[in-house]
C-alpha cells in the first residue's frame, strides 16, 4: 500500500493494551498499527482537501484524515489509500484499460514492448492445468 505510516495517535484502547502488555511483560513489543490513511503535515486541519501528497501532482486529490475511525469500515471522507483511488486511478491515467470482475491469470512481456495480459472472468471456476 502507498502511503503506509503508523497511526500517529494513542487512543484509549491503545493506552489500555499498551498496559496489559507491560503488565505481561512484553510492553517493548507494543507499537501503532501500519495505516494506508493520509494525515497530511503537523499545520494542517483535518479534512482538509490536498492536491495529490503522493505521486507528484499526477494522482487524485486527498483530504486528510479526520480521525473518525470509519476507515475500518470503508473511508467515506477521501483519506484512505486504497485500489481505485491510488492504483487503478493511475493506471488509467496511463492508459491502462481496466475490466470489473476479471481476474489476471498471467502477464508476459511482448518482444516489441508492452505485456500480453491473459485474464478469466472472476466469477468463473478456474479451469485444472
Amino acid at each position: 500500500m502507498l502511503g503506509v505510516i503508523e497511526y500517529p495517535r494513542m487512543t484509549p484502547s491503545d493506552h489500555v493494551m499498551k498496559k496489559v502488555a507491560d503488565e505481561m511483560g512484553v510492553g517493548d513489543t507494543f507499537h501503532a498499527t501500519p495505516v494506508g490513511v493520509f494525515y497530511g503535515g503537523p499545520a494542517q486541519e483535518p479534512g482538509t482537501s490536498v492536491q495529490d501528497p503522493y505521486f507528484g501532482g499526477v494522482g487524485p486529490t486527498r483530504n486528510t484524515c479526520r480521525d473518525c475511525g470509519e476507515c475500518m469500515t470503508g473511508c467515506r471522507h477521501n483519506a484512505k489509500n486504497t485500489l481505485v483511488k491510488n492504483y487503478l486511478y493511475l493506471a488509467e491515467q496511463n492508459g491502462a484499460q481496466v475490466h470489473p470482475l476479471t481476474t489476471v491469470t498471467r502477464v508476459r512481456p511482448l518482444a516489441g514492448g508492452g505485456y500480453q495480459v491473459d485474464t478469466r472472468w472472476t466469477k468463473a471456476k478456474p479451469v485444472a492445468t
